[in-house]
């Protein structure tokens, strides 16, 4: 999980590759994205801490497309990041998220 807040790696590339695991769908695509959302924010510095927390919300974005109740449970944890608005538009998007 590490990898994930570092700076080497652009944001964009972690939305496709959890755009990627959506496609794929299946429970292993299921279980890795509720993993990588319910990880703990272990991160020393600021920066890299909302870098994860923006990860988090992209992979329970992405989780809502093949789980919503598990994604809707995650998502309440991270509705205190600075950057939860496209969390409320993933659920409202969604058949059956409101």
């Amino acid at each position: 999980m590490q990898l994930a807040a570092s700076k080497s790696v652009p944001a964009e590339d972690y939305v496709a590759a959890f755009e990627g695991l959506v496609l794929l769908g299946g429970t292993k695509s299921v279980d890795f994205l509720q993993q990588f959302a319910k990880a703990p924010n272990l991160f020393g510095t600021v920066e890299l801490a909302k870098a994860f927390d923006v990860q988090k919300r992209e992979a329970t974005i992405a989780l809502a497309s093949l789980d919503l109740k598990s994604a809707a449970s995650i998502a309440v944890s991270l509705m205190t990041i600075d950057s939860a608005e496209p969390l409320f538009t993933a659920f409202i998007a969604r058949k059956g998220g409101t």
